[in-house]
Parts: structure tokens; C-alpha cells; sequence
């Protein structure tokens, strides 16, 4: 009987983790086009956990929500110059800077269980470069 509840179990986790969201567009018209040049560029890390992993997590860039990034995943975005705000809707956790032209930024996600405990924040470079490594990269298209 433990062998059978045991095998149930693992049947389990291995669907559960098998049926994650993966990364999809949202607001494909409000990213900037490959033709502008006034832009700086976004890269973002949603950590890979077992919680949460079922949901793509919803990203809103000045005040539009524009993708959503799924487990484990990287991405990379392009944003106009100037004042700007990346936000992770379900929590409201934003984070406000002044996007430069030609600049690169790092942000990373990670969910968690209950309320507003989830981390989302900008990263340096460096933390940025040890981080990436564990991720898998996608590309922002509209499917």
C-alpha cells in the first residue's frame, strides 16, 4: 500500500511540474519596435521554483501589462528612455528607474507562497551574470 501511495505521489509531482505556463506576450504592439532607437534594454530572471510553477507571473511595464514570464524563465525587452516603472501585478512590487539609451538593466522574480512575499528587484550586473545561469532563455514573440 506505501508503494502505491509512494508511486501516486511522485505521478503527482512529476505532472505538476510538467505543466508549468510558459512565457507569452500580452501587449505584443506596446514593446518598442526594432526600428527605434531610442531605447534601453531589459533583461529579467523568474527563479525556478515548485510553487507557483503552474502560473506565469504577469509583468506590467509603465502601467501596461505587457507579458507574462513563466518558471524559470529569462527574457529580453527593449523600453523608451526615460522615467519608467516594471511592476509584478499579483503583488504590486515595482520598481522605479530612470531608463538611459543604450543601458542595460537586471531584474529578478522570484514567487513564493502567501501574501506579498514574493521578491522582485533590480539587479547589478554582476548578480545579474550569476544568477542568468540557471535560467532558460526566451524570446518575446507573438505566438
Amino acid at each position: 500500500m506505501k508503494k502505491v501511495i509512494l508511486c501516486l505521489l511522485a505521478m503527482g509531482i512529476f505532472s505538476f511540474s510538467g505543466c508549468s505556463y510558459k512565457t507569452e506576450i500580452i501587449n505584443y504592439s506596446d514593446l518598442p519596435g526594432p526600428g527605434n532607437e531610442d531605447y534601453s534594454t531589459v533583461s529579467m530572471f523568474r527563479e525556478s521554483k515548485l510553487y507557483g510553477s503552474t502560473r506565469a507571473s504577469p509583468i506590467q511595464v509603465n502601467g501596461v501589462s505587457l507579458f507574462r514570464i513563466g518558471n524559470g524563465d529569462c527574457v529580453t525587452f527593449k523600453i523608451p528612455t526615460g522615467p519608467s516603472e516594471i511592476t509584478y501585478s499579483p503583488e504590486w512590487k515595482r520598481v522605479k528607474f530612470l531608463s538611459e539609451k543604450g543601458k542595460k538593466y537586471y531584474f529578478y522574480l522570484r514567487v513564493e507562497p502567501g501574501n506579498f512575499t514574493s521578491e522582485f528587484r533590480q539587479l547589478t550586473e554582476e548578480e545579474w551574470n550569476s544568477k542568468q545561469k540557471a535560467c532558460k532563455w526566451v524570446q518575446l514573440k507573438k505566438d
